[in-house]
């Protein structure tokens, strides 16, 4: 390999497993390409071929805190490296809510260790948000859920259907205690 090549991954997203138009998508991307922070995961362009967004990224070597949690810590972090994690992922939410904009989809599978430094991704056509102002409590529920996920190497109510652990956490009960007593 030359020594002026980059390496770089692709991200493929089948659009047919989300029900966002094109406009949004391509908004969501054009926001993408503009944000400049060093732990959001830079795209450098993408494009649609059929039903799929090509998205050209940063190659990111150390993978997802997820892969590295569940070979290495699968009953959690140590709390230093927690706290490190964190401080690493606020940084830039804090700078996407400054921008107006909402990470939608916090979890531990879209923080990205690329040699020592972590990134925060921002896949998908619905993952970036413009703030309407009552969408911020989401993007801190999602950071709060992460921090468990961080500590217990995996989500609260994980053992549960895909549908039901937001049963438990709505209007019809459950929800905190429920979390609480499964973590112990």
């Amino acid at each position: 390999m030359p020594l002026s090549s980059t390496l770089v991954a692709i991200k493929a997203i089948n659009l047919n497993q989300f029900k966002v138009e094109f406009d949004n998508i391509r908004c969501t991307t054009k926001t993408m390409s503009l944000l400049s922070h060093p732990n959001i995961l830079n795209v450098h362009c993408s494009f649609i071929v059929g039903r799929r967004l090509l998205m050209v990224m940063p190659c990111m070597f150390g993978g997802s805190l997820q892969s590295i949690i569940s070979s290495s810590f699968p009953e959690g972090l140590p709390e230093r490296c927690i706290t490190i994690v964190l401080k690493e992922t606020l940084n830039p939410l804090s700078y996407l809510h400054n921008q107006v904009n909402l990470h939608r989809d916090i979890k531990v599978r879209n923080i990205s260790n690329g040699c020592g430094a972590l990134s925060l991704r921002i896949l998908g056509g619905d993952s970036l948000a413009y703030d309407t102002g009552y969408i911020v409590s989401r993007s801190m529920w999602s950071f709060d859920i992460t921090a468990l996920e961080l500590a217990h190497g995996r989500p609260p109510l994980s053992h549960l259907p895909p549908s039901k652990p937001s049963d438990r956490c709505g209007n019809n009960g459950g929800g905190a205690d429920d979390i609480e007593e499964e973590l112990g």
